[in-house]
């Protein structure tokens, strides 16, 4: 899949790690947590009334001006997000 330089996206499965950690050098960045994400984050969990977890994933997003894809409902209505509905089986 195609990564823009100004996407990001929410990672809720741990086999995904291995792959995104293996073409980190090919569209995708791993981003460390620094105080000004954490505090942004802390700043976004209180007004969203969002888990921590998921304010920190928005944070990083928003301080590199970054469109966060997602199927976390939790996320859907937040400006700056792209939900995406996950497709249920019959």
């Amino acid at each position: 899949m195609p990564v823009s330089p100004n996407s990001a996206y929410s990672v809720t499965s741990e086999s995904l790690l291995p792959k995104l950690s293996k073409s980190a050098g090919e569209g995708y960045e791993v981003i460390d947590l620094n105080a000004s994400i954490a505090l942004l984050g802390a700043k976004l969990s209180h007004e969203l009334k969002l888990p921590m977890a998921d304010a920190l994933i928005l944070a990083t997003a928003r301080s590199h001006e970054a469109t966060l894809w997602t199927q976390d409902e939790d996320f859907k209505a937040l400006g700056g997000v792209r939900y995406i509905a996950k497709v249920r089986s019959p």
